[in-house]
């Protein structure tokens, strides 16, 4: 045979050797395509990869600074909260099944989490971390835990989150806190990440730049299952700076008590320097609705709350303020030299204006009247006079005096109210309803009481102050004490202030059911009309609808000669003043003395 099949030379030989060694060509040539993919083009995937698989680096986020009250007793800490995310990358094509575990270990409704994890894909990158739960129930994280290692890309953080000692009582004072908003971020450029809580209302938002704390963060070592081996480095996060308040907490959650059930406000304050004693609004929310930003069902039953939870009345609210702003219109007179003292009027019950009549709220009348007296009792003629003669310039001038029309200083959200404008023209009715507090006049109640306060420290009109200090060791102020003098007779104030007295103390006083052998205070009380309806006329006050009823106002200090509390209580709908709020502000005094001892 020429050629041996096994012959070298052989054609067939050379053959399959040719065939081998295309056949090895092509295997080496795939390994060296899947190492290139592998080793260059997938090469920063699977280094993330192994570096996610050994090292981690976590936020560490701060606390909060703790809120005082004034005696040191802590208002709002912090508690600690669990999130749950997945990261998608980690848990590959076992998300849908690790989410149905986590849905059910959570009680969350799972075709609702797949379609809010299906939108969030479509916007962020596999190796972030998809949000799950936030704050879930310490049974939860325990369950979390046990089934970890059949549930893998599930990640648990710890993070402080805001805690109340009554979330209720303080929450108007304090505010709210709430996930920062896009317009925020690009505002406060480098200061917050996405997701991150502020305060947006309140304290909580005033005074953000000094409870924020500072971030840390940590870079540790895990196994393949997420588990932390080793701690490599760490920068610890640094808690916010103390806020200390004015406030009393006793007497803050008091003055709460005293609303249940009603819609208003009461404040207490320090007439001579403006610390605020209590702020307490009613209806009101549950700040912890909100520390790790609020559910939009609960946002929504907040909004659509006929009661209006949400609204501050201690500064925002605007009422008319009845007869509680005659005192200042007997100011004005008394300093233009209109009247002294001693200036008599006679009230029938009515005064023509025109040819409408113009009725006092005593149908029968009050008879002959003194300043004082009129204060006292509280009559409607005599200050329809008054308001005539000072007409609307001098009306303005000595109600802008007092502060009505402007900001009181107060670090909350508040409103200017409305008085008179003398560019404007009034009739002679309308300036003569102004003089009892109606018609074209609208104040908040910490105007109210800021203007009281003035009368009664002998002319000082002080900003209503709530913060202060920025912790126990750099004692920072950032609502600093501000009082001005009033350009007004200290004979003048004297005489007004004889005449709250004597709305307690006299005989015909309108507030004479509060006098007490033990008690020294004055004040004013005050009926603002909410709609005037013929239909109503003859009814009384209780047997009114409710929305009819009028808004009850009092404005009391104690004790008479050297005051160091004033309060005020405005009660919507809450009838006569005398009746629906005077009594709550003699509780509030009360309670004064009585944790002072």
């Amino acid at each position: 045979m020429l050629f041996h099949p096994h012959n070298p030379e052989s054609p067939s030989f050379r053959k399959k050797v040719h065939s081998l060694y295309i056949i090895f060509s092509i295997i080496v040539g795939v390994i060296l395509l899947r190492l290139i993919y592998l080793q260059i083009i997938q090469y920063e995937r699977f280094w993330r990869l192994s570096e996610r698989n050994r090292i981690r680096n976590e936020v560490l986020y701060p606390e909060r600074g703790y809120i005082f009250d004034r005696n040191g007793i802590i208002i709002g800490d912090n508690r600690p909260s669990f999130d749950i995310h997945i990261i998608p990358e980690e848990c590959g094509e076992r998300c849908k099944s690790v989410l149905q575990k986590l849905c059910s270990i959570l009680n969350i409704d799972f075709p609702s989490l797949e379609r809010s994890y299906k939108e969030w894909i479509k916007n962020h990158r596999p190796f972030e971390p998809f949000p799950v739960k936030t704050d879930i129930p310490y049974e939860s994280l325990i369950k979390i835990e046990v089934e970890k290692l059949f549930i893998p890309g599930v990640y648990i953080t710890e993070m402080p989150v805001r805690k109340y000692r009554n979330d209720v009582a303080f929450s108007h004072l304090l505010g709210h806190l709430g996930e920062i908003s896009e317009n925020e971020l690009k505002v406060l450029k480098g200061k917050y990440a996405l997701g991150d809580i502020i305060g947006k209302t309140g304290i909580e938002a005033v005074a953000e730049d000094f409870l924020k704390g500072e971030k840390g963060w940590e870079q540790i070592e895990v196994d393949a299952l997420g588990k932390k081996v080793d701690l490599l480095s760490i920068k610890k996060p640094v808690r916010g700076k103390a806020v200390y308040l004015s406030i009393d907490i006793r007497l803050q959650e008091f003055a709460h008590s005293l609303l249940e059930g009603k819609s208003g406000t009461i404040i207490a304050m320090n007439p001579k320097n403006g610390e605020i004693l209590a702020y307490a609004v009613h209806p009101s929310f549950r700040a912890s609705d909100f520390v790790r930003g609020i559910e939009k069902v609960k946002w929504q039953e907040y909004l659509s709350d006929e009661k209006a939870p949400l609204f501050n009345r201690g500064s925002v609210a605007l009422y008319p303020p009845g007869s509680t702003i005659k005192p200042f219109f007997a100011i004005a007179a008394l300093e233009e030299g209109l009247i002294n003292p001693n200036s008599r009027a006679h009230c029938p019950g009515f005064l023509w204006i025109g040819n409408r009549k113009f009725r006092c709220w005593k149908k029968d009348g009050h008879g002959s009247v003194s300043l004082i007296d009129a204060i006292s009792a509280s009559c409607d003629v005599y200050f329809y006079r008054i308001a005539l003669l000072l007409g609307k310039e001098r009306i303005a001038k000595y109600l802008s005096l007092f502060g009505f029309g402007k900001e009181t200083g107060i670090v909350l959200k508040e409103r200017k109210g409305l008085i008179p404008v003398p560019q404007n023209n009034y009739t002679p009715g309308e300036i003569a309803n102004i003089g009892i507090g109606q018609g074209n006049i609208l104040v908040t109640p910490i105007q109210l009481l800021r203007a009281y306060a003035a009368i009664v420290n002998g002319g000082y009109l002080v900003k209503p102050r709530i913060i202060m200090k920025i912790s126990e060791k750099d004692g920072l102020e950032i609502d600093p004490p501000l009082i001005e003098k009033i350009p007004v007779k200290e004979k003048t104030l004297e005489i007004i202030k004889k005449a709250l007295f004597e709305v307690v103390n006299a005989e015909r006083g309108t507030a004479r059911w509060l006098r007490s052998k033990t008690l020294e205070m004055g004040g004013k009380t005050g009926t603002a009309q909410v709609v005037k309806l013929e239909k109503y006329k003859f009814y009384r006050e209780e047997d009114l609808p409710e929305e009819y009823r009028d808004h009850a106002l009092f404005v009391g200090f104690s004790p008479y000669k050297d005051p160091e509390i004033i309060v005020i209580a405005i009660i919507e709908h809450g009838g006569h003043g005398s009746t629906g709020a005077a009594p709550l502000v003699k509780k509030m005094i009360e309670k004064y003395y009585e944790l002072k001892k």
